[in-house]
């Protein structure tokens, strides 16, 4: 059996450490490979642990589909980009601007429309991310103080940089990074993602964290239901 493991990153923690592990695991067994965005730093990781991998510009179905000519997989593993951390990120800049509950519940629930947005748009199912791998994760990274993402969000709602609040966290905040890519991919699939724009705007653009949030709070009204994961 050949499996194929597909990660949407330029950066080697959490699911890329999971994926590099279970390829390890299954050494000599298993034949198993790793694809995700080009980076010459996780490359030598990969290298050094003598890992195949393969290299993509982005990730989209035609640069996939040449890995898989390629690799011939029998099981595609795909990891998800964890746009839960974008929320987690500013569900932690509300608690630091001193926002409250309401706030942070305001922005689970649009957070959660989104997410369900751009997965119907690549093909997923909304009524998925209505349990533990959707609402579930993003109520405990969301709130959890566990969770480096929404802490780092503390800090930078408190007036840290993105880069001071991620040293003082003092482990990769994953968030930052999926902000990117999910702003990248909102923008060339055209989904409507307001809190990944206002998140991309304050950690990539500068914006005051707390305009950035009263903006998503006089947004017009829209129909809670509309693009509820359960709404079906």
């Amino acid at each position: 059996m050949k499996v194929l493991h597909v990660l949407y990153s330029k950066i080697y923690t959490g699911a890329e450490k999971v994926a590099a592990q279970i390829i390890k695991a299954f050494e000599g067994r298993v034949d198993m490979a790793y694809c995700s965005l080009e980076c010459e730093e996780v490359w030598e990781i990969l290298d050094g642990m003598g890992i195949r991998h393969y290299g993509v510009e982005e990730l989209t179905p035609a640069t996939l589909s040449r890995v898989i000519r390629e690799y011939r997989p029998d099981v595609i593993h795909a990891h998800d980009m964890r746009t839960s951390f974008v929320a987690a990120l500013c569900c932690g800049i509300s608690d630091g601007c001193g926002m409250g509950d309401n706030t942070r519940a305001l922005l689970i629930t649009r957070a959660l429309s989104e997410i369900s947005r751009l997965a119907e748009c690549m093909g997923g199912r909304k009524e998925t991310l209505a349990g533990l791998a959707g609402m579930g994760d993003l109520i405990v990274t969301c709130t959890s103080m566990h969770s480096r993402n929404h802490r780092a969000g503390i800090l930078i709602g408190q007036g840290k940089s993105a880069q001071e609040a991620m040293d003082e966290v003092g482990a990769v905040v994953e968030g930052y990074y999926a902000a990117q890519s999910a702003w990248e991919l909102a923008q060339r699939k055209n989904v409507d993602m307001p809190i990944t724009e206002a998140a991309y705007a304050v950690l990539y653009e500068s914006r005051d964290p707390r305009e950035a949030l009263n903006s998503l709070m006089l947004r017009d009204r829209t129909s809670e239901a509309e693009d509820a994961a359960w709404a079906r």
